[in-house]
């Protein structure tokens, strides 16, 4: 009878501590809600909006230098019928840097064909032309329009190393 009693003591003092089960916390948010939190750990671009989503692959460091190699994602949605690139629809793989070009009409530095400048002409040649005071506004829109002449400049954009802006070498 004394160790049923001391069995029974020993039971009720300990089972308290020895419940297993985890408490229901108040207030269980939905799948919906939850997945909301997830975009606090993204940052967000405050001029655009859109959040920074990139996956890191690689950082090489050269002299001190750290060049970091990522997949980034452009969340500013899909265009209908465009093609996607190397890593899949809106990802862009950034390793280092780039400078890309946006030509305006004709490449800056193209020699005229056939030898005949009067036919073509570069941005080169071509802005000079502008300064000239033989050219009025009048007579010179007949003549962009008759020969092939380029008056606008072709733009170069960088991005490399935390840096991007746009460029006009020729000026």
């Amino acid at each position: 009878m004394r160790h049923i009693v001391r069995n029974i003591l020993f039971i009720w003092m300990f089972g308290t501590t020895a419940y297993s089960q985890q408490m229901v916390p108040g207030a269980i948010p939905t799948p919906n809600a939850a997945d909301l939190g997830k975009y606090g750990e993204i940052p967000v671009s405050y001029y655009t909006g859109r959040p920074d989503i990139s996956i890191p692959i690689y950082k090489m460091v050269i002299r001190g230098y750290e060049f970091p190699i990522y997949l980034s994602y452009d969340a500013g949605g899909v265009m209908p019928n465009s093609l996607p690139g190397w890593v899949g629809n809106n990802w862009t793989l950034v390793a280092g840097g780039v400078i890309t070009r946006v030509r305006n009409n004709y490449d800056d530095e193209t020699i005229p064909i056939g030898g005949n400048s009067d036919h073509f002409s570069n941005y080169f040649s071509s802005y000079k032309k502008l300064k000239e005071e033989k050219y009025n506004v009048d007579k010179l829109k007949d003549y962009v329009v008759m020969t092939r002449y380029d008056f606008a400049p072709d733009i170069f954009h960088f991005n490399f190393m935390g840096e991007d802006g746009k460029v006009f070498p020729w000026q």
